[in-house]
């Protein structure tokens, strides 16, 4: 073997032995950088959404799927995800009334990824949930969905996590009980939402309670319903059978039943009241309230 292929053998030998030595170290140093930081390749909110040449919502579509991608591998590997606000930041910018953000966001702060499968979020993330959720609310005023969302997180889920005193967490409760009620009000089944009366109940508020179930009992939808309703308004007075029995409400559902029993609730406000004409002609009192034209004529009082 000649003096040149003995040199260069010796020098494969030495290399080779130094990445044997080197590697090892570099690469646990490498795994333990990857394990403790996460490295944000997004642009500031503002700048990106300038970047994104007006094709605001495929960008931020794009930044959603990075966003749910990075906590799943962050649940994946046991690591906390400290990076989701500036994700939810960006797409607030991208798109404020943006739906799956509002939907989630609560999820993605809170259960945060720890040992063993087990979340550990913590007071501050609650709260910057909550701050997420209400200015969904603000883009989104009159979503159901996400009113009821929002206001189960705080009264049920969220509160849990706080680290203060009982009568904040009693606060945060009353407030979740009222977004439920809005939520009603907007739309949402009604008996997804009768856990409002039973918080306000416990919180002492009684007559926001008889309330909320007052204005439940308008929304109902079934006899089934309306039922469970007077059941728990007889837990806060003793006259709630006959009041519920004499509202405006079982006077509608009468008048429906008598005419137009095929129909539904809305359908029958729709049409308005039906007088029987026969009986109605020549009364001496014709704005007799079963005689009216109108809703407001119907249910106006002597």
């Amino acid at each position: 073997m000649d003096r040149a292929s003995v040199t260069a053998l010796v020098a494969i030998a030495i290399g080779a032995l130094g990445v044997a030595f080197v590697q090892p170290p570099i690469a646990a140093r490498m795994r333990a950088v990857t394990i403790r930081e996460d490295v944000f390749a997004l642009p500031p909110p503002k700048q990106l959404k300038t970047m994104s040449l007006g094709y605001h919502a495929a960008a931020c579509d794009l930044v959603w799927a990075k966003l749910l991608l990075e906590y799943g591998t962050h649940w994946q590997e046991k690591r906390r995800f400290t990076e989701a606000p500036r994700f939810a930041d960006a797409i607030i910018e991208l798109d404020p009334s943006y739906a799956n953000l509002y939907r989630f966001i609560d999820t993605i702060l809170v259960y945060q990824p720890g040992p063993g499968n087990r979340s550990y979020g913590g007071d501050p993330d609650a709260r910057a949930a909550r701050a997420y959720l209400e200015r969904g609310l603000k883009e989104r005023p009159f979503d159901s969905q996400l009113w009821l969302h929002y206001g189960q997180f705080i009264a049920f889920s969220g509160q849990e996590f706080l680290e203060t005193t009982d009568a904040e967490k009693q606060s945060w409760r009353r407030d979740g009980a009222l977004a439920i009620g809005r939520a009603m009000e907007l739309g949402a089944r009604v008996d997804h939402t009768m856990a409002a009366a039973s918080i306000l109940g416990r919180a002492g508020e009684r007559d926001a309670a008889v309330h909320y179930l007052e204005r439940a009992y308008a929304l109902a939808d079934t006899d089934e319903q309306r039922r469970e309703i007077v059941a728990q308004l007889g837990r806060y007075r003793a006259s709630a059978t006959e009041d519920a029995e004499a509202s405006s409400t079982k006077r509608l559902d009468t008048m429906r039943r008598r005419s137009y029993p095929f129909l539904s609730r809305g359908e029958f406000l729709l049409l308005g009241p039906m007088p029987d004409a026969a009986a109605c002609a020549g009364r001496p009192k014709p704005g007799a309230p079963e005689c009216a034209t109108t809703w407001s004529k119907a249910f106006e009082k002597p």
